[in-house]
């Protein structure tokens, strides 16, 4: 929910597009900002959601420039949100999270837009117990690694641009993250692996908040982190939201990474955002996934 409405006076008579708009953020922010009556045109692999009825929608891969090319109407700023979590192979990162980078960034500077806002993830930090904007940069997957190179095509785009890392997403609709295969091993009675680490997530609509405030955003061009300041113990979490499902937890330990939590000074102090969904309530969180 966006706690205050940034100033949009710069959208006026201008379109809003926005990349995999039919995934997890994506549905969600093209339905915030529908809310605020923003234009906004949708790009994706798959179909229209149903959730924003109304939204002019493109279906197709980004990896093509003759997808973005079908867009007939002006387009003022761009949210860059697709890409690839899961891949098969190291080469599906880089086509979905490199190749398509490059594309939109090519595509962008062909029609002059006027500031591209990227989601990327704090994954390309090193781990450290504090994680801020300006923390040593060292990508411990495949997926972060890819999704860093997509920073620095924009970077190097010419391009104006926001590039947002926020923490450990959850929320309604997520299919990839922890807290939701938790709650799908819970209804299957299936085995998960729950590591022994801790992480900083962030809700769903709290990144929304921090895109839409970018929208909004006059500055310079900025990196900003997002997240709630606070570590979450895994084990603890998983014992906890399956006892308020009345369910019986099967799971396998496992050693996990050092995870730090995420200092979003920044985004306060530029973006006027502060995170308004807290984890600490395992039975809102369940309900917030029954949502969907």
């Amino acid at each position: 929910m966006i706690q205050t409405i940034p100033d949009f006076t710069s959208l006026e008579g201008r379109s809003v597009l926005v990349t995999g708009a039919a995934g997890f953020i994506g549905r969600r922010l093209t339905a915030a900002l529908d809310a605020l009556r923003i234009e906004t045109i949708g790009v994706g692999r798959r179909g229209h959601d149903s959730r924003s009825p109304g939204l002019p929608y493109v279906c197709g891969d980004i990896t093509s420039s003759e997808i973005l090319d079908k867009i007939d109407v002006p387009i003022s700023q761009i949210v860059h949100l697709a890409g690839r979590i899961n891949a098969q192979t190291r080469h599906e990162y880089v086509t979905d999270n490199v190749h398509a980078t490059m594309v939109v960034a090519d595509w962008a500077s062909k029609h002059q837009i006027e500031r591209i806002i990227y989601v990327s993830t704090v994954g390309v930090y090193a781990p450290a117990p504090l994680i801020a904007e300006s923390s040593a940069i060292g990508p411990s997957s495949t997926y972060a690694l890819t999704k860093y190179l997509g920073e620095q095509v924009i970077v190097t785009s010419g391009i104006p641009y926001a590039i947002l890392r926020p923490s450990f997403i959850y929320g309604p609709g997520d299919r990839n993250g922890f807290i939701a295969r938790l709650y799908e091993s819970l209804e299957s009675g299936s085995r998960i692996m729950v590591r022994d680490e801790c992480r900083d997530f962030i809700h769903v609509d709290d990144v929304v908040d921090g895109v839409i405030r970018a929208l909004g955003y006059t500055g310079k061009n900025e990196i900003f982190c997002f997240g709630s300041g606070r570590l979450t113990i895994l084990p603890k979490l998983a014992t906890s939201i399956a006892h308020a499902c009345g369910k019986e937890l099967s799971h396998v330990s496992a050693q996990g990474r050092s995870n730090g939590c995420v200092d979003w000074g920044l985004a306060r102090k530029e973006l006027a955002w502060t995170p308004a969904v807290s984890l600490e309530d395992p039975i809102l969180a369940e309900a917030a996934y029954q949502e969907e």
